[in-house]
């Protein structure tokens, strides 16, 4: 074993009066250690995102077809044969190059003062086209703050809002 991990270890011959501190102070600093990565581990799991009982968001289809009645119309409907077909913008049936619109709710129920931050982010197969400026609004009690795909809520302990 190489001399500095026996001196590490404090497994080197010596006799004098502070032989038996060295292993005590490797045990003592492993022990810090593992309660330091323990802690942490403890503080990450509480941390837990659960329900939250000041807010309710709410998804509503709008509908699930663009163009109907005019030449961007599918092709894919029923008077071309197609069963089910793509015959109005709220009949369940999407077809290709059409486009679905939800109407999110954010419903803030009185609470203590708090920031919220909610992110708007696209992905491949979902935008946030229209709405953002009317969704991320100011309201009594509550300021609002768009930077890109985010807005910032600092809502005043009490405040209640409907943000559409």
């Amino acid at each position: 074993m190489p001399n500095w991990l026996r001196n590490f270890f404090g497994l080197q011959k010596s006799h004098g009066r502070h032989a038996a501190r060295r292993p005590v102070a490797a045990l003592v600093a492993t022990g810090l250690f593992a309660t330091l990565a323990l802690s942490s581990t403890v503080t990450a799991a509480n941390a837990d995102v659960g329900p939250n009982p000041y807010a309710e968001v709410l998804v509503t289809k709008m509908f699930d077809g663009t163009g109907h009645g005019t030449a961007d119309a599918t092709y894919v409907n029923s008077e071309n044969g197609f069963v089910p077909g793509d015959d109005s913008a709220d009949d369940g049936v999407v077809a290709s190059h059409d486009i679905v619109g939800y109407e999110v709710t954010l419903r803030i129920k009185a609470g203590p003062a708090r920031t919220v931050a909610v992110k708007l982010t696209p992905s491949e197969l979902l935008d946030w086209k229209i709405g953002k400026e009317s969704f991320c609004a100011p309201a009594p009690g509550i300021t609002a703050t768009l930077a890109g795909d985010t807005c910032e809520l600092r809502i005043a302990r009490g405040a209640t809002a409907q943000l559409t």
